[in-house]
C-alpha cells in the first residue's frame, strides 16, 4: 500500500528539499502542494519521480482535505512573507489552523510541523516578540490544544541563505566575488560572535523527516514533542573563517544595518542576544535518537560554497 505524504509549502527551501528527498527514496508517494501547479519550481517537482503537484490554498479551507484524504502524514511549514500575510499578520496563524483543522477531518496519521520557538517564552518575557516568531509557536499550540498527532519540527539558521542553488539551479546567494578576487558574506545584522545553531536545509532537513517517518507509529515518544533539526552551533566569525580556509580567498563579512523589513530586523536583535536553539544541546539526544548524521559547516562550504564561487555564473 502506497505511503502517502502531503508536503505543503512545497516549492520553498523547506519544502522542496522535503519533496526532493523522499521522492529519491522510491518508498513514498509525494503529494506536493502549491497554490500554482504553472509556476517553474512547481513544475520542476513535477519532473520527479513519485511526485504529483496538487493545487491548494490556505487562505481557502475548502481546497485543503482533499489533498491530504488518505495521507498517512503531512508536513506543513506556513510562510509569513507572503503578500497576504504581510497585509494581515495573524492570517499566518489561521493558515496553519486550517491545515490542522483539515488534517484532523480527513484522519492524517501524524502532522510534521516546522515551527519556531516562542521567544517571549525563550527571553523570559524580556523579548517583545513579533509575528514572525510567535505565529509558527501559536500553531504548534493549537496542534496540541486540538488534540492532533504531531511532532514539531524546530530547524536552525539556514546555511542555504547564503548559497542559495536550490531553486531552479540558480545561484542567487548573498556568497558574492568581489572585483579584486576577494569574496564577500553578506549577512545583515548579525554580530559575527553570535552563536546559532545551524542546518544546511537542502542535505539534511530531507532526511529528518524521512527518519521521522520511518518510525513515528514504534515511537510514542516522538508525538507532542520536538526533533531539532540543526547539526551545532556557529557563528558568522566562524563561517567566513571556514569559506576562507577551503576556499584560499580572503572573506569579508558585510553587515548591513537592516534588511528592508522591519519584522526581520527585530528578529536579528533577537538572535544577536538569545540565539537560535543556544538553548538546545546540538544534535540533541531525541534527534540523535533517529539515526540521523547531520552535515555541518565543513560539508556545506566544501560540498556548495565552493563549486558555487568556481561555477562561471558566480559574481
Amino acid at each position: 500500500m502506497a505511503r502517502i505524504i502531503t508536503v505543503f509549502g512545497s516549492t520553498g527551501l523547506q519544502g522542496g528539499s522535503v519533496v526532493r528527498h523522499l521522492s529519491s527514496l522510491g518508498t513514498f508517494t509525494i503529494r506536493a502542494i502549491t497554490r500554482n501547479v504553472h509556476s517553474e519550481p512547481a513544475q520542476n517537482l513535477a519532473k520527479l519521480p513519485n511526485v504529483t503537484t496538487v493545487p491548494a490554498d490556505m487562505s481557502k479551507p475548502e481546497t485543503l482535505l482533499a489533498p491530504m484524504q488518505g495521507a498517512e502524514a503531512v508536513f506543513a511549514i506556513t510562510n509569513y512573507y507572503d503578500s497576504e500575510v504581510q497585509d494581515d499578520p495573524f492570517l499566518e496563524v489561521r493558515h496553519g489552523c486550517n491545515l490542522a483543522d483539515k488534517a484532523k477531518e480527513a484522519g492524517v496519521g501524524l502532522f510534521i510541523w516546522s515551527g519556531v520557538p516562542s521567544a517571549l517564552v525563550r527571553s523570559g518575557g524580556r523579548y517583545k516578540s513579533n509575528n514572525l516568531v510567535e505565529n509558527k509557536s501559536t500553531i504548534s499550540q493549537y496542534l496540541r490544544y486540538k488534540e492532533i498527532a504531531h511532532v514539531n519540527l524546530n530547524v536552525g539558521f539556514y546555511l542555504d541563505n547564503w548559497v542559495a542553488t536550490y531553486l531552479n539551479g540558480m545561484v542567487h546567494g548573498a556568497l558574492t566575488r568581489t572585483a579584486d578576487g576577494s569574496l564577500e558574506l553578506t549577512q545583515p545584522l548579525l554580530k559575527p560572535e553570535a552563536k546559532q545553531g545551524m542546518i544546511w536545509i537542502e542535505k539534511d532537513l530531507g532526511a529528518v523527516v524521512a527518519a521521522i517517518l520511518s518510525c513515528w507509529l514504534e515511537r510514542s515518544d516522538l508525538i507532542g514533542n520536538t526533533v531539532w533539526a540543526a547539526y551545532g552551533h556557529n557563528c558568522m566569525s566562524e563561517v567566513v573563517a571556514e569559506i576562507g580556509k577551503q576556499s584560499g580567498c580572503p572573506v569579508r563579512l558585510v553587515t548591513p544595518t537592516t534588511t528592508g523589513i522591519a519584522d526581520l530586523d527585530e528578529l536579528y536583535g533577537y538572535e544577536n542576544e538569545f540565539g537560535v536553539l543556544t538553548d538546545i544541546q546540538l544534535p540533541d539526544p531525541l534527534t540523535s535518537s533517529l539515526g540521523i548524521t547531520f552535515h555541518g559547516l565543513e560539508d556545506w562550504v566544501r560540498e556548495e560554497v565552493i563549486p558555487s564561487i568556481r561555477a562561471p555564473s558566480s559574481h
